[in-house]
């Protein structure tokens, strides 16, 4: 994982630099999860995250990385929960 050491990014400038995390994302949420829709789904929910995360930058390479999956597994692992929860008709019910 190769992201750029930046700080105080314009909105392109995020964008460009998340497209360079975005395979990476995918990657560890399609490890996690198997299945290629879910994994997507999943990176998009955590890019979204990242992209609104302006300390995410001042974090030195390997701290990223490190926050990085730590977000893909968690959106990942989120996913996987509800997936579980409504075949097994644990879902919550919303009032």
């Amino acid at each position: 994982m190769n992201a750029p050491e930046t700080s105080g990014l314009a909105a392109a400038d995020k964008r460009r630099a998340l497209q360079k995390l975005e395979r990476y994302c995918y990657r560890v949420c399609l490890y996690l999860l198997n299945e290629e829709e879910p994994a997507s789904e999943a990176a998009k929910q955590a890019l979204v995250q990242l992209y609104r995360e302006d300390s995410l930058w001042s974090l030195n390479e390997g701290s990223r990385a490190d926050y990085v999956r730590k977000v893909c597994s968690s959106h990942a692992l989120a996913l996987w929960r509800q997936t579980l929860a409504k075949t097994k008709g644990l879902e919550r019910k919303v009032p």
